[in-house]
């Protein structure tokens, strides 16, 4: 934020809210401290996964380090195993580095590994996500409209991986794995100030 506030970046990307452990105090309180707006919104599944080192066993696991908001999501799951030591840090990355630094095999860290590196590479992932997400991702990714003729569309259930596709291409697999029949209306010359396509979506 204060990297945007100098000038020296255009853009910040950091999670403000989830809908397991609600929202990220620290981040709303830099939204007040600097004078940065909100351009854009991202809303992305997390799984969590515990590693360790390559020997570790879950029957040696005693202390998991985090995130305090990762614990938190984590919640419900670690209620289960109420012998593991919750240790707060103020990352993933030093959760690793610690891990790793003190060689012992009971010591694991918790990190959402798939959906948190996937918009790194340049990808989309959907898991069981329904079609109305899937149509709010893409919108957001390929800066276009959906307009959907039929509701019960939008209860269809997707699961899969885009990276460097075209719209079109995601578009041929989201027919082929719900039925769905689409259509790309560019903008015309009397609305091109928008410079937005939109797809209308069918049955």
């Amino acid at each position: 934020m204060e990297a945007i506030q100098n000038g020296e970046a255009d853009y910040a990307v950091f999670p403000i809210e989830n809908s397991s452990a609600g929202i990220v105090s620290e981040n709303y309180d830099l939204m007040v401290e600097y004078n940065n707006y909100i351009v854009g919104e991202q809303i992305i599944r997390i799984d969590h996964a515990l590693l360790g080192l390559p020997e570790a066993d879950m029957d040696d696991i005693t202390d998991i380090y985090s995130h305090p908001q990762a614990l938190m999501q984590c919640s419900k799951y670690l209620e289960s195993h109420r012998d593991w030591e919750k240790h707060s840090l103020k990352n993933t990355a030093m959760s690793a580095q610690k891990i790793k630094e003190d060689g012992k095999k009971n010591k694991v860290f918790g990190v959402n590994t798939e959906y948190d590196t996937a918009w790194k590479n340049g990808e989309i992932i959907f898991r069981n996500h329904p079609m109305d997400k899937v149509l709010k991702t893409l919108e957001r990714h390929y800066h276009v409209v959906f307009e959907v003729k039929d509701n019960e569309i939008l209860k269809s259930i997707i699961t899969a991986r885009f990276k460097d596709e075209q719209l079109p291409q995601v578009l041929e697999y989201l027919k082929l794995a719900s039925g769905i029949q689409y259509a790309i209306h560019k903008p015309t010359v009397k609305d091109s100030g928008s410079g937005t396509s939109v797809v209308e979506i069918s049955k």
